[in-house]
């Protein structure tokens, strides 16, 4: 069990921005890990008509008419945003355990 004392030395030494910027970059890579299950679900669904809504508003979301060109596209820019989000988190751990050595 790590000690509150601990996250609070390295919170001194990194600084709470860096902190900040690393828990901010590992949620994002659960969050964009998760879009691209649900897209790739919703995308490969066989009963459109049970597809689960993919807005607030009731509404739910509508395809009708997209081709396999922009059901590619939208898993392609979440596909980078993730990475774009693994890259970042990787390289602020690395340089968060230098900083703190």
């Amino acid at each position: 069990q790590v000690q509150l004392a601990v996250y609070k030395e390295y919170g001194s030494l990194v600084g709470w921005f860096g902190v900040f910027s690393i828990v901010a970059s590992i949620v994002g890579i659960m969050v964009f890990q998760q879009l691209c299950d649900i897209w790739l679900a919703f995308w490969t669904d066989d009963s459109p008509d049970k597809r689960f809504p993919l807005s607030i508003s009731g509404e739910g979301f509508s395809a009708e008419g997209w081709s396999e060109v922009n059901y590619l596209r939208v898993y392609t820019w979440l596909v980078l945003l993730f990475c774009a989000f693994n890259f970042t988190g990787f390289w602020l751990e690395v340089w968060g355990g230098t900083v703190a050595a």
